[in-house]
Formats: structure tokens, C-alpha cells, sequence
């Protein structure tokens, strides 16, 4: 219905444009006073009228359509409009990702502690244990059990245990922060229930043995109590990121798209408006 409207406007237009012109030039140089140029005149007045009689009966039939095509128009080429939409619309979305960057960063962060301070308790616990296998060893030569005591491989039946306990250890890390990375995108998730509640922070000791522990020491794998550590890291990071206001704003006439800053990063955003009220977009970071 758009299109058979756009055509029959078009045409009226641009009939009653040309005709005019025609005329005036013709009446200013030729100033004719034939009947058959008034006929021809009227035909094509005619003409014009009745394409646009029925642009205007679509119009009428088709208004929602029609005038949801002219707002979409419009809006495409009204620049101050889509600056105020966006400035009004996209608040939300630019906190949701801000929220997204905090949430990575920190698990990430989480991570590289837990992983750092279990290689620190893993070498800890092997170094312990090599002296306590030299301990044991010199006090059975004291005795002159030494021989013995490697006849029956104290010492290797030892480093064998440890060397399980220590990979079973780093397993049970690797578990932890699969486990850390399903919690925050969890948390991610549920942004709004954690708006205005109670948080906790905690240290990074609380954190590794809260869900690390060490090798003689390990801490059980609880999906509960890490996504409850994690969802109060969560919370104080809601409570503690305001909203993204937008300190410039600009339209790059080559990309077609809107470039716009917040305090902490620079986006990318592109519109599309598809009805009269309902508008597509793209936002990205730079």
C-alpha cells in the first residue's frame, strides 16, 4: 500500500511541477491562445489531481501505515531527534555494559588471585613435605634404620602421595573458577534483584580460602557458597556504579553512526527506526 501511495504522490507531484514550469516558460515566450494547449492543460491538471486524489484515499484508508512510513523518514534524516532519543533511551543499556566490564574485570581479577596464591600454597606444601621426608630419613640413619627405611621407599612412597595430593589440589582450582565464571554471568543476570541490597567485600585471603583452601587443607567445592561470595561481590559493584551519563555525542556523516562517550568508555551506536514507535539499534564498544 506504501509503495502504489509513494508512486501516485510522485507522480502527481512531479506532473504538476513539470507542467508548471512548461506553462510559465510557454506563456512568457510563446503566449499561445490556442484551445488545444487549454485542453492539453487541463488534461494534464487533470491527471495530477487524480494521482494525487488517490495518494490522499490511501492516505486516508492506510493512515497508520502511511504516516508510520513518514515518522520513520523523517526520524532517518532528523538528527537532533535520534541525539534525543538516544540520550533518553540508551542510559540503561550503557549501565548494563559498564556493569558487564566491572563483572569480567573482577572475575578475572578473582581468578589471577586464586591461581597465583593456590601455586604459592602448592609449592608451600612440596617444600614441606621434602623436608619433612629429609626429617624423617635422618632420624631413622640416627637409628640405624636408614637402610631400611629407603629399602621400604619412605621417602619415594611420599613424594608420590604428595605429587597426587598437589595435582588433585590444582583439579580442584581449575573446578573453582569454571565455577567463578558461571556465578558472575549468573550474577550479570540478575542486575536488578541486586540494585539497593546488602553486599560484602572481601579480601583476597577471605576469597582463596573461602573457595581454594590449600592442599592439606582444601575447601569443599560448593556451588551455593560461591554463588553467594560471588553475588555479594556483585552487589557492592551495582551499588557502587552509578549511571552512564553521556558527555559527548556525536554523528559521523561517513559511517552513518553516532559516537558517544561516557566518563569511562567510547561506543558506537547505530539506529534504525522500523515503525512509528519502535526503533532497532546497535550499540557497541570502541
Amino acid at each position: 500500500m506504501t509503495t502504489i501511495y509513494l508512486w501516485l504522490l510522485g507522480c502527481g507531484l512531479a506532473v504538476l511541477l513539470v507542467a508548471s514550469i512548461v506553462d510559465l516558460i510557454v506563456t512568457l515566450v510563446v503566449k499561445p491562445e490556442s484551445k488545444v494547449y487549454d485542453t492539453i492543460c487541463y488534461i494534464i491538471g487533470f491527471l495530477a489531481g487524480l494521482s494525487l486524489l488517490g495518494a490522499t484515499a490511501i492516505h486516508v484508508v492506510a493512515r497508520e501505515e502511511i504516516s508510520s512510513f513518514w515518522s520513520t523518514k523523517f526520524f532517518s534524516i532528523n538528527r537532533w531527534g535520534q541525539a534525543r532519543w538516544i540520550r533518553e533511551n540508551l542510559i540503561d543499556d550503557l549501565w548494563e555494559m559498564e556493569m558487564q566490564y566491572q563483572l569480567f574485570d573482577e572475575c578475572i581479577r578473582i581468578d589471577s588471585v586464586l591461581t597465583e596464591r593456590a601455586v604459592d600454597a602448592g609449592k608451600k606444601y612440596a617444600d614441606e613435605v621434602v623436608q619433612e621426608i629429609e626429617n624423617s630419613r635422618n632420624a631413622m640413619y640416627l637409628f640405624g634404620l636408614g637402610e631400611f627405611y629407603d629399602l621400604l621407599g619412605g621417602g619415594e612412597n611420599k613424594s608420590a602421595e604428595v605429587s597426587a595430593r598437589v595435582d588433585r589440589y590444582f583439579n580442584h582450582l581449575e573446578a573453582v573458577t569454571v565455577q567463578l565464571v558461571d556465578d558472575f554471568k549468573q550474577a550479570y543476570e540478575e542486575l536488578d534483584s541486586l540494585k539497593g541490597q546488602p553486599g560484602k567485600l572481601y579480601s583476597d585471603q577471605e576469597l582463596f580460602k573461602s573457595l581454594v583452601g590449600t592442599p592439606r587443607n582444601t575447601v569443599s567445592l560448593s556451588s551455593s557458597k560461591h554463588l553467594e561470595i560471588v553475588r555479594n561481590i556483585a552487589t557492592c559493584l551495582v551499588n557502587d556504579t552509578p549511571p552512564q551519563a553521556i558527555v559527548s555525542l556525536e554523528y559521523d556523516r561517513d559511517l552513518k553512526c553516532w559516537f558517544l562517550e561516557t566518563l569511562k568508555r567510547s561506543y558506537s551506536v547505530r539506529l534504525e527506526k522500523i515503525s512509528s514507535d519502535t526503533v532497532q539499534y546497535t550499540i557497541n564498544p570502541l
